[in-house]
């Protein structure tokens, strides 16, 4: 059996998206909240990355007093993310991880250090997530921040595959599967091959983040093509030591 082909040079090295993001309310704030990151990265494996630490400001011009809670996030297949209470999501980092101060109170222009610690004793067997999620209390109409929280343990690997390809109308769609015990950041492509293994044409896949254990459908639109046989390989880099492909037979009449 002949290799798959590889991911373009061009394509590996677009930058991939797809970190989990907030959606903040609308409307006018009587004060800003905002952090100085937004992501933290924790490794239980080595004392010293066990603890890392961000600001919030008060950018407005209204004192706020305001909550850190840790909340969990989860995304469906599709992509679309939705906002847990802590230790209600697979995967997530529930009680292994703790932020000090709790609460805020921000003069206009003031700024406090928070503190994400992993908890003494808690064990890791794959990378965890949570969010330290900053809540104005009496403010509703203040704009909330959120910092992501990784804990990616030493020993996590990546690893992934891609389960299968399927043609409907004027889309294309790809599943991935992360089946690792780390998120991994996700880039591909589908190639549409031509008997005799031209290459007719190369349609690109949106880049994302998959967490570990979840899986992801891409999709893109499916061009035009002329009437014949082709066959089509879609192939995705998930950081690890090799890529991962799968094909599939079109037949266009």
């Amino acid at each position: 059996m002949r290799p798959y082909p590889s991911v373009s040079a061009a394509l590996i090295a677009a930058v991939v998206a797809g970190l989990v993001a907030l959606a903040l309310p609308a409307g006018v704030a009587h004060a800003q909240l905002v952090t100085s990151r937004s992501e933290v990265l924790l490794n239980p494996s080595q004392a010293i990355d066990r603890v890392a630490e961000f600001v919030v400001r008060n950018s407005g011009g209204a004192a706020v007093q305001a909550t850190v809670q840790l909340e969990d996030w989860e995304v469906d297949a599709r992509g679309v993310s939705r906002w847990r209470q802590a230790g209600k999501v697979a995967g997530a980092c529930g009680e292994r991880v703790v932020v000090s101060p709790r609460n805020l109170r921000l003069e206009p222009g003031a700024a406090q250090t928070v503190r994400v610690t992993v908890s003494g004793g808690a064990q890791f067997p794959a990378e965890c997530w949570t969010a330290a999620v900053v809540t104005p209390e009496e403010a509703p109409t203040v704009v909330s921040a959120a910092v992501s929280v990784y804990v990616t343990p030493t020993e996590s690997t990546a690893d992934g595959e891609l389960r299968d390809m399927v043609v409907k109308g004027d889309s294309l769609e790809v599943v991935f599967a992360n089946t690792g015990n780390r998120r991994v950041e996700i880039i591909g492509e589908v190639q549409v091959r031509a008997p005799g293994d031209s290459l007719v044409m190369v349609i690109p896949l949106e880049g994302t983040t998959v967490l570990s254990g979840a899986s992801r459908r891409m999709r893109a639109a499916m061009p035009k093509l002329r009437r014949g046989p082709y066959m089509l390989w879609a192939v995705v880099d998930f950081g690890g030591a090799e890529l991962t492909a799968v094909q599939a037979a079109l037949e266009i009449r």
